[in-house]
């Protein structure tokens, strides 16, 4: 048995479930992977899947990008780039991003901007 944790109602809750309940349910579809890269590569090739079938359908693309996991952003823009996707109908909204103590954007040269990381991560120039 696994003992999950989760908050409802803003009461913390331990949850048992087995190993088959969570992977053999028909409300969650779990993948199991073997490490941090194969989610990587996984949540990459998702995102251009989706742009792909977005594109073909001429539709536009939304992405709304957490801060973390951060590791499929640089994937993505190489799958990108390696399968010429275009991107020109693909809107991507950051949603993290620390602000200062008179809430502002911190600036980009700080270690904790998710501007930056993006801006090198995701729209980096090769």
């Amino acid at each position: 048995m696994k003992v999950f944790s989760v908050i409802t109602n803003n009461k913390l809750k331990r949850l048992r479930y087995s190993k088959d309940e969570i992977l053999f349910n028909d409300r969650l579809i779990v993948n199991l992977v073997k490490d941090n890269i194969e989610i990587y590569d996984s949540i990459a090739r998702t995102m251009a899947d989706k742009l792909i079938e977005n594109n073909n359908n001429g539709l536009p693309t939304i992405f709304i990008l957490p801060v973390g996991p951060r590791g499929q952003y640089r994937k993505f823009a190489e799958i990108c780039n390696m399968e010429s996707i275009s991107c020109r109908n693909l809107i991507t909204i950051n949603m993290d991003e620390y602000l200062d103590k008179d809430n502002n954007l911190i600036p980009e040269s700080r270690p904790l901007s998710f501007r930056r990381f993006m801006k090198e991560n995701l729209l980096y120039d090769n």
